[in-house]
């Protein structure tokens, strides 16, 4: 009768750990899903696993784990590449008096891409300029700045600043709009360190404190 009943107990103990090895494992998963969290899930699942004997961790349980893994995995996978995604589509948006205290720690160097006659009108003390655009029909106030066209000399501008591609740079415009543009063709010519001055060369004379070269 004793023999029996301790048949029967190991019995009853695989099921549960059958039951329970499934659960955990499957309930890892459904997390590792909702949170894109690989690193977390293959923990919790290593986890599990050490907290049982290899009786009770059945092939099943061990086939769900590596199935949450997979697909945690794969959550985060295309979570980083979402992330690459976006950094290499944008860059750092700085307000201009972040900009110049950057400017005035010596670690950052501005990046003017406004055209040659706006930047002699009004720039940022130590700035270096490479015209991202060219403005055409422009006044001679520049009160009428007529259209802007692409300056196909953009990148031989750059190369003559001899800026290294790890340079740290504060990309800087008239409004915004060219400095969104440029710090895109930088990062795809290998400039690693941008920031884009938000608001342009418009934000920052209308600080009133930051300072001006004429």
């Amino acid at each position: 009768m004793a023999f029996v009943l301790a048949v029967l107990a190991r019995g009853a103990a695989s099921r549960a750990g059958l039951c329970g090895a499934r659960f955990g494992a499957k309930t890892a998963a459904a997390a590792a899903v909702r949170t894109t969290d690989a690193a977390n899930a293959l923990c919790a699942l290593t986890q599990m696993r050490r907290g049982c004997s290899a009786a009770c961790w059945p092939l099943a349980a061990l086939k769900d784990a590596r199935r949450g893994a997979l697909l945690a995995n794969s959550a985060a996978r295309t979570t980083l590449r979402m992330c690459e995604a976006s950094s290499a589509a944008g860059t750092e948006l700085i307000a201009p008096a972040e900009a110049n205290a950057r400017r005035e720690s010596g670690g950052w160097k501005v990046l003017d891409v406004r055209s040659a006659e706006e930047f002699a009108s009004a720039r940022i003390p130590g700035s270096v300029n490479a015209a991202l655009m060219l403005q055409t029909g422009a006044s001679a106030d520049l009160t009428a700045p007529g259209a802007l066209v692409p300056n196909p000399k953009f990148v031989d501008e750059l190369n003559a600043l001899s800026l290294p591609r790890d340079a740290k740079l504060l990309v800087i415009c008239g409004s915004g709009k060219r400095s969104k543009l440029a710090v895109k063709r930088l990062s795809a010519l290998g400039y690693t360190a941008l920031a884009d001055v938000e608001g342009g060369m418009k934000n920052w004379k209308a600080s009133g404190s930051l300072p001006l070269e004429h």
